[in-house]
Parts: structure tokens; sequence; C-alpha cells
């Protein structure tokens, strides 16, 4: 890569770090919250120590952030059997595995709520498992690192996916559970991969998926397929340059990501891997 052109990919992914400092939410909208602390780690974990960067303060501010969630709650309603519940609960049971996840990483007070949570596992495994295999892989993801015993076999869990989802999107979550599968292999982006790792046709399907995600708009789609690359060490390749091309396109003047249809969250969640994505070209090639 020449000089100029990684300056000016340093220049944007900067950009976008500058607009994550600005807009910075705290615990109070607990989704958006959780979602920028697992962001923060995993670009911490990654690129933390580059020169290129300029996120000195960050380590300090990821563990205040995980101070301010000495309170979290557990008060999930499994109450409800309909589409928009279950969703509804799997995302609350997904981010407070996830924030408990980075509390224990970072050293922080876990024991209390490791004990409500085997609680809850067990009471509420038949309103949270087998919704969706998505859902269900991050599930196992968190609860395995927490030392949490899983309440079924993720090897034996067939296509489970709700019956009336429409094929384009469960097309979709297909891809989405093909980027994610990757991203777990890899500790989410803490050691890099060996293509030969039974991925190969997970790379292959990923490939496909780059342009339908891009021609329709799926940023954080792309992004994630682009982390996907990279972390099988396939930079070179020219898909994985097209997505990089697509992402400086579609950039705002303001550093952010936004798509349309998407909501809050999601364009955030489309920064976020955005930004983890355009870093990754200032990685070591081979």
């Amino acid at each position: 890569m020449r000089d100029d052109q990684l300056r000016y990919l340093v220049e944007a992914v900067q950009k976008g770090l500058d607009w994550v400092n600005s807009s910075s939410v705290g615990v109070e909208y607990l989704p958006l919250f959780a979602d920028e602390a697992f962001f923060r780690d995993m670009f911490l974990n990654r690129h933390g120590k580059k020169p290129n960067f300029a996120v000195d303060q960050w380590r300090q501010l990821l563990l205040k952030k995980l101070y301010d969630t000495d309170q979290l709650s557990f008060d999930l309603d499994i109450t409800k059997t309909d589409f928009i519940s279950r969703m509804s609960t799997c995302s609350d049971y997904d981010i407070l595995l996830g924030l408990i996840y980075l509390r224990q990483k970072h050293g922080l007070r876990t024991r209390c709520y490791i004990d409500d949570l085997i609680r809850i596992t067990k009471e509420c495994s038949r309103y949270l498992f087998g919704f969706l295999h998505l859902y269900d892989l991050m599930f196992t993801f968190f609860l395995e690192k927490l030392g949490i015993e899983v309440p079924f076999s993720e090897l034996n869990h067939c296509d489970n996916e709700p019956c009336g989802i429409p094929a384009d999107v469960r097309l979709m979550l297909n891809y989405y559970l093909a980027t994610h599968r990757i991203l777990i292999k890899s500790d989410f982006l803490e050691k890099e991969l060996a293509v030969g790792e039974n991925l190969n046709d997970m790379i292959q399907e990923l490939t496909t998926a780059a342009d339908w995600a891009m021609n329709l708009g799926y940023g954080d789609l792309s992004g994630e397929i682009a982390l996907c690359f990279s972390m099988c060490g396939l930079r070179e390749q020219l898909i994985f340059e097209r997505i990089i091309d697509y992402l400086l396109q579609t950039q705002g003047a303001d550093g952010a990501w936004n798509f349309a249809g998407y909501s809050l969250r999601e364009n955030r969640h489309a920064t976020y891997v955005a930004i983890l994505a355009l870093a990754e070209c200032t990685c070591p090639s081979g």
C-alpha cells in the first residue's frame, strides 16, 4: 500500500474514532452503551498499541464505562412468546452476557452476576435458546467464556429460524451467521485464523455475500465480511479491497456511517464495524 493511501485510510479511521468519542453514550442507554464498550474493547485489542491512532485514554475510559454497569438488571420479560417480545428478550440477555464477559475480562467484580446468570440461564433456556441460531451462537460464546454450562449442544443445533421469515431475510441471517462464526473463532479479533481451519466454505459464501450486501446497502454486513477476510489473512483479495473502497465512499462528513432504513443502534453498529474494517488495512500483510 502506498504511503498516501495509508494516510487516507488512517485519516478515515481517526475521523470515525473522533465521532465515537463525541457521541459516546452512558449506561442509561444500555444497548448503545454495551455496543460501544464491546467496540472499544475490540479496537484496543487489535489496534491499541499502534501509533497511527489517538486512543491513549481509551483503556481508562473503557474501565470507567464498565464500572458504571455495577447495578446491572436481570429483570428479563420472559412471559410473552411473540416474535418481537422474544427478540427483545434475547437481545437483553445477549447484552447482559456481553457486559459481564467484558467485566470479567478486565478484572471487575462478576461473582454475583455469574450466580444470577446461572439461575436465569436454567430458568429461561426454553425462551432464550432455539429462537435464532445467531443468538444461540453468541450465547454459547459468552457462556463458555464465563464458565457457565450451555443448556444445549450447539453442534447438534439444526436450522432453527422461525417459520414465515421471507427468503431474503433468511438469506441475510445466514450471512450474518457466517460472519459471526468466523469472528467468534477469532475471539473477536484477538487471533488470526488460517483459511484451512474448516473456513473455506464460509469464505466462499461470504465472497458471494459481499456484492449482495453492498448492492443492498447493508453496510454493517459489508464491514463484517471485510473483517472476516482480514482475520483469515485475505487482505490481498480483490473483494476485500472493494469492500474497503465501498466503506470509504459511504463514510459521512461527521465520520460516521448512516445507511437508509437503519435504526440508530444499527447505524452505530455499522460505524463501529466500518472503523474496525478500515483499520485492518494498517495490519501487515501475509
